[in-house]
């Protein structure tokens, strides 16, 4: 049975009110010059008329679309863009506790859920994964619980959308559901299923239409989705791999945390490493339990199910860059299904179980908030290096002191050598510094992370002569330790046509791995 109005409003009202004192404490807390920036600054620009994709460097168009519509309201600063991405994470919120609310009885547990999950919404600028993740699990059991026509469009309906915000949840979410209705299907032996299929394959081309709408009606988008989307993805992989920190790799890390006394450091890094091996394991259990299973299974088991079947090919997203931000971008229908277990195995009336699954609750939460931006706000209060106010744009913010030097000693740097109108070229991790100094970026890549072909190389260099592009700032950086992809490494053409016709500038105040560069006059 589904929650009562009065569930589904409390539920709603802890979604937000949760959300609302996260933003409160931590909203105006540190910056991330890299991924956060490399969001945010498509963000400004397509609420300014450009196109994701097309007219600049960006994941899929929803998420960008999304906060240019709050554009209006909030503004364009760094915390309006937050408090933008916060309002899809209440969303995404709202509907997990809706289907976590299917096996909790008592509010204070569902609240208790409510702050396990918010405390793992990390990082802020990936919130879209675990909100996106989390409506799959509610829309699953729904289709679960009554497996008819108009809920396989919408789960199709659900799967198109949010493949318009990212092609990776487009295709977990596509498989998860496919392989749900034909679970559907086996168990309960009723229904048409090429009916159903079509059903579901008919929402997922209207959710997608946004999407196929651009392709036809936006001049140039189509190619540039192919040849900077699906292209590299063939060719190079989705992300830049990392190795998978199993437990027995860290422990040398982890004992020396505890050694110097971070023990909630040491005991973040054991879950984290520990969570590798648990998560594969608890989906294929749960999926094996379910298809050994009788039809009666499904009816205490639904959300079980439904979390085994969306977050099992999640796992592609949290492996094929093993680290904790990948982790906890992946970790939603792990946690939703382990609150689901003990309903779906008849153990939720054991006093001694539910104390057990409380107190892991309780430390995923503690585990949680140390991982916080305002966490380690509160670590570096009463320190060398506790954070200062630091001005980004309009707003104000608490920022580690490294942070708010390097911003203002770069915004110096620009208003003295390119202001108003005249460009700058920031590489390769700093995108964050074009939406802060109010430029556009003179090339259409700003985050420089794979090696990039000489024909794009070429376009690049075209694009710095075509704006003009005065000053420039470039950063030797081995991006995780690997030399190869150093910038000069990644885009050795690029690389070579600044050294020629920009001049260093020393004493700049800049960090030691970073240079900056300034066009030579040709007299």
């Amino acid at each position: 049975m589904g929650p009562t109005n009065g569930d589904t409003f409390y539920v709603v009202f802890l979604s937000f009110a949760l959300v609302g004192l996260s933003v409160i404490f931590q909203g105006n807390v540190g910056i991330n010059l890299a991924d956060e920036g490399f969001v945010w600054y498509g963000a400004v620009r397509t609420a300014m008329g450009e196109i994701p994709i097309r007219d600049f460097q960006a994941y899929d168009p929803g998420r960008y679309y999304w906060s240019a519509l709050w554009s209006p309201l909030l503004g364009s600063g760094i915390i309006a863009h937050r408090i933008s991405q916060s309002l899809f994470q209440a969303i995404g919120l709202c509907f997990g506790l809706l289907a976590v609310k299917r096996v909790c009885s008592s509010r204070w547990m569902i609240s208790l859920v409510g702050i396990l999950l918010i405390a793992w919404m990390l990082p802020r600028y990936k919130l879209f994964e675990p909100a996106i993740s989390m409506t799959a699990i509610w829309v699953a059991v729904l289709l679960i619980e009554r497996p008819s026509l108009t809920r396989h469009f919408t789960s199709g309906l659900f799967v198109g959308l949010a493949a318009f915000i990212g092609r990776n949840h487009g295709l977990y979410n596509f498989v998860g559901f496919f392989l749900l209705i034909l679970y559907l299907r086996w168990q309960m032996a009723n229904g048409n299923l090429p009916k159903k299929l079509g059903f579901f394959s008919l929402g997922v081309f209207t959710g997608y239409l946004p999407m196929l709408s651009m392709f036809i009606f936006v001049p140039g988008f189509f190619d540039a989705y192919l040849a900077n989307c699906i292209w590299p993805v063939l060719t190079t992989g989705t992300n830049i791999y990392k190795p998978i920190p199993w437990p027995w790799v860290e422990m040398h890390s982890i004992s020396e945390s505890i050694t110097h006394r971070w023990f909630l450091f040491a005991l973040f890094q054991s879950f984290s490493s520990i969570c590798f091996i648990i998560m594969p394991v608890f989906y294929i259990f749960s999926l094996v339990v379910a298809f050994r299973s009788d039809r009666l299974f499904l009816s205490r088991g639904k959300l079980l199910v439904a979390s085994a079947f969306i977050g099992l090919f999640y796992q592609h997203h949290a492996f094929e860059r093993a680290d904790t931000d990948h982790l906890m971008e992946s970790i939603h229908p792990f946690l939703i299904g382990m609150v689901a277990l003990p309903h779906a195995v008849n153990f939720d009336r054991n006093k001694m179980f539910r104390f057990i699954a409380v107190f892991f609750v309780s430390i995923g939460i503690l585990l949680g908030v140390r991982n916080s931006y305002y966490g380690d706000y509160l670590r570096a209060l009463g320190t060398s290096r506790a954070y200062v106010k630091c001005n980004v744009g309009e707003d104000s913010l608490l920022a580690p002191p490294y942070t708010a030097e390097l911003i203002k000693r770069v915004s110096e740097i620009v208003s003295d050598m390119a202001p108003t109108n005249q460009a700058i070229f920031i590489a390769p991790h700093w995108p964050g510094f074009y939406a802060i100094l109010n430029k556009k970026s003179p090339v259409w890549q700003i985050y420089f992370l794979v090696p990039a072909s000489i024909e794009k190389q070429e376009n690049m260099i075209l694009q710095m002569k075509s704006a003009n592009t005065e000053v420039a700032i470039i950063g030797d950086v081995p991006l995780d330790g690997r030399d190869d992809l150093r910038f000069k490494n990644t885009h050795p053409l690029l690389w070579s046509y600044i050294n020629k016709n920009y001049s260093p500038v020393s004493g700049t105040g800049l960090p030691s791995n970073y240079q900056l560069m300034v066009r030579k006059r040709i007299y």
